[in-house]
């Protein structure tokens, strides 16, 4: 009986101090993820988007493998609120969560660019049965109450928020681009971003040009679209002086011409003029000096061409071919453009204010996807590389 009760005091002191140490395993691991987490690491010329804009298809470990195979330092992904909050008071980051922590964990770094709205939050009121949540207008105080709370899950692991995308057409901010809108916008989440983490980063996101099979910029405002510089002014106006950003995006795309030849732009002045890749990002910086934004960087939160030789060789008969075949480039030129894009930035000193490309995609969609396919360095079947794949491991590594 003796013998027993020994048994059983040795037994529980083994066991106590097994647990105590599982206890301390468990917190040094979770120590060891939050100093990886919190190493959020510094700005870098090359970043790069992972999207599918396919349901229910996120960042997965074959594309992380891939972002670090080319070098790539930074990854732009895209939170959509109505998917995270589709119910008010009710959140769901499960996939989210997944998202940051396989960029986070890898030494990656995370841009975050904050979508749409739920439809309890959305201005729209009176919208079709397909409406796209993701491209609503949000209310701000709801608004301000969702970021809040996604700023504070995430602010050990995330630092860069971009705040919308291309709101200066009707596709992206329904039901028609509002510069005062956005600037609205923009102000309510700086604040809020600033009081959960003053360390964060907000982006006034990119405004992007629509372009014609030239690669010309449509010069005419309408309801569907706001020429981007033009755009650009009226949001800063709008903004009337108050601190609302400590970068500036922009999306100069000017698919199929690459980025030493020239396409025609309308300028905030509504004068169209010719430019080279290099003169709109000047007049770009010199439109953001003007409004008192000069010592703001400038990333370039979406950059690519679109490539597919298959489509270019008519053997490709699909809808998504079809679609775009117009402002295809084959897909060394894409890569020869990708070349030139990113030495431009790295050796040019007068363009030392852009401190970031994100280039848009990592891979290509699904051709069930029948709008703006082949931006990505890889096709979607089994991410076979295109030759720009090579071509962005050469100049990441400073070649």
């Amino acid at each position: 009986m003796l013998r027993k009760c020994k048994w059983r005091a040795v037994s529980s002191a083994t066991f106590t101090r097994l647990l105590i140490a599982l206890c301390v395993l468990y917190m040094m691991t979770l120590a060891t993820q939050e100093r990886i987490f919190a190493q959020v690491p510094p700005p870098s010329l090359y970043g790069i988007a992972v999207t599918s804009f396919l349901p229910d298809i996120y960042v997965s470990p074959t594309d992380i493998q891939k972002v670090r195979e080319l070098g790539a330092k930074w990854v732009r992904i895209y939170v959509y609120w109505e998917s995270i909050e589709a119910v008010q008071g009710t959140y769901v980051f499960d996939d989210l969560d997944r998202q940051v922590n396989a960029i986070s964990s890898n030494g990656l770094g995370v841009m975050a660019t904050v979508l749409g709205s739920p439809r309890y939050a959305c201005r729209v009121t009176d919208h079709p049965k397909d409406f796209e949540f993701s491209y609503c207008p949000p209310k701000l105080l709801e608004y301000a109450g969702f970021l809040r709370v996604l700023v504070t899950r995430y602010k050990t692991r995330v630092k860069y928020w971009d705040i919308w995308s291309e709101p200066n057409d009707a596709i992206s901010w329904k039901p028609s681009p509002n510069p005062r809108e956005y600037a609205e916008l923009l102000k309510v989440a700086y604040r809020t971003i600033k009081e959960v983490d003053p360390t964060a980063k907000v982006i006034l996101e990119g405004f992007s040009p629509r372009v014609d099979d030239s690669g010309n910029e449509d010069p005419e405002r309408s309801t569907e679209y706001f020429p981007s510089m033009e755009f650009t002014e009226k949001v800063l106006i709008a903004l009337g002086g108050v601190e609302a950003c400590d970068i500036v995006g922009i999306h100069p795309y000017r698919h199929p011409k690459g980025p030493l030849e020239r396409r025609n732009m309308r300028l905030e002045n509504s004068v169209v003029r010719s430019v080279t890749l290099k003169e709109e990002l000047l007049l770009y910086k010199a439109l953001l000096t003007r409004y008192g934004l000069g010592n703001k960087k400038v990333w370039v939160t979406e950059m690519s061409w679109m490539a597919n030789d298959r489509c270019l060789q008519g053997i490709d008969q699909s809808e998504a071919c079809r679609n775009v075949r117009g402002i295809l480039v084959t897909e060394a030129k894409q890569a020869e453009y990708l070349r030139a894009l990113y030495t431009l930035i790295r050796d040019d000193p007068q363009m030392s204010f852009v401190e970031s490309i994100f280039w848009f995609n990592l891979r290509d969609y699904d051709v069930s996807f029948p709008f703006e396919n082949f931006w990505g360095l890889t096709k979607y079947t089994d991410y076979l590389p295109k030759p720009a794949f090579d071509a962005y491991k050469v100049v990441a590594s400073g070649r």
